[in-house]
């Protein structure tokens, strides 16, 4: 629709700016009087652009130039509405697309939370549990050590160690 504005305008523009030249020449024209010759006066008409005469158009044509026209704006005022419902539409996936990141990046934070959780949950045991081992490994020294007292009794008696042998087999 601007678009066909701006041409009808153009052409107004150039049909005034040719009106005038017309009338500065028919101006010049009927300032100078006799005293030159015809040859003269033809060749300087040649020189000066001429005005087509209008064109009488029949009412048939200028009712389908008129019609052309009229499509021609319905087209332009419905693709014009077209692009504005394109944007509307881009304008609301896009709205939603941020919506959907907004939320993965809120459920990402949480899985993450959770897993922070978990993590130093199961760190908390792991030490609990090398504390049990190393309150634990106190007791299996003392047992080792017992054992090898025992072991070097037993080698001081060795008719103890004929019958322990005995009764293990």
């Amino acid at each position: 629709m601007r678009i066909k504005e701006e041409e009808e305008r153009k052409e107004q523009k150039l049909k005034e700016e040719k009106e005038k030249e017309l009338q500065k020449s028919a101006g010049k024209d009927s300032k100078k009087k006799g005293g030159k010759s015809a040859d003269k006066k033809k060749g300087r008409q040649s020189l000066t652009p001429s005005v087509p005469p209008p064109v009488i158009e029949n009412p048939e044509v200028a009712r389908k130039q008129e019609l052309r026209e009229h499509i021609y704006t319905e087209y332009l005022g419905a693709l014009e509405d077209e692009a504005q419902a394109v944007r509307l539409r881009l304008e609301r996936i896009k709205l939603k697309a941020m919506a959907v990141v907004q939320e993965l990046k809120s459920k990402a934070a949480e899985i993450f939370t959770i897993m922070e959780d978990q993590l130093g949950a199961r760190f908390l045991q792991e030490m609990e549990s090398i504390n049990t081992q190393r309150d634990l490994g106190g007791q299996v020294n003392v047992a080792t050590r017992v054992h090898k007292v025992v072991t070097r009794h037993m080698a001081c008696w060795p008719s103890l160690v004929r019958t322990s042998q005995n009764l293990s087999a």
